[in-house]
């Protein structure tokens, strides 16, 4: 196993990601998977939330399901994270964070939407931004539905905003843009049109 911890320190992610990937593999003995998933620990990456989520549901032994999946909730959390490492480098550049908010669309909507909301909260690449939000458009979720009128209504961001109207322009689901619309204020009647009710059982005033 000492050999598998080796390999999964080497610093070229594209070299290590498909040896850790095969070794995956449920026909390996249990020790050698475990071992793998821990290594993706160290290769923060969106293909490594991708492999290590399908791990994490598919595999037969508990103890692999258990290490893939602590690894996964890592590996997902540092894909996205806008913080910068210690030599003062954005840990998440434009490209990579954009490849992971594609990936995290097809992710289960409790996984995905919580990290979501944090890209959208915090990147300040608009590209990112589009991405993520375009990503809240394939979540057949309420919740995603929700983030997406929030930043339509309140994003910093003005290309944030149009992009949340155009995702919820294309959704098919009934009711999208209405809801969109109520919370914004913008269906509500104005007070010059309003018209005076009157109590039941009353009649009209004759005019003298």
């Amino acid at each position: 196993m000492l050999l598998i911890e080796l390999a999964s320190l080497h610093p070229n992610t594209d070299v290590v990601l498909p040896f850790l990937t095969r070794l995956v593999d449920p026909s390996n003995p249990v020790a050698i998977p475990r071992e793998a998933a821990e290594g993706f620990d160290h290769h923060h990456d969106p293909r490594s939330v991708e492999v290590l989520l399908r791990v994490a549901r598919t595999d037969t032994a508990v103890e692999v399901r258990a290490e893939a999946a602590e690894n996964h909730r890592r590996s997902a959390d540092a894909a996205i994270d806008p913080c910068p490492d210690r030599s003062g480098h954005q840990l998440a550049r434009s490209g990579r964070t954009r490849r992971a908010a594609e990936a995290f669309a097809a992710q289960p909507p409790e996984l995905a939407l919580p990290a979501i909301d944090r890209l959208i909260a915090t990147s300040v690449h608009e590209e990112v931004l589009a991405e993520a939000i375009e990503a809240l458009g394939e979540i057949r979720d309420a919740r995603a539905m929700a983030m997406l009128v929030r930043t339509a209504n309140g994003h910093p961001s003005q290309r944030a905003q149009q992009e949340a109207v155009e995702t919820l322009g294309d959704i098919e689901e009934p009711g999208a843009v209405a809801g969109w619309l109520v919370s914004s204020g913008s269906t509500r009647m104005r007070p010059s049109s309003a018209k005076p009710s009157r109590r039941p059982g009353t009649a009209p005033k004759q005019p003298r």
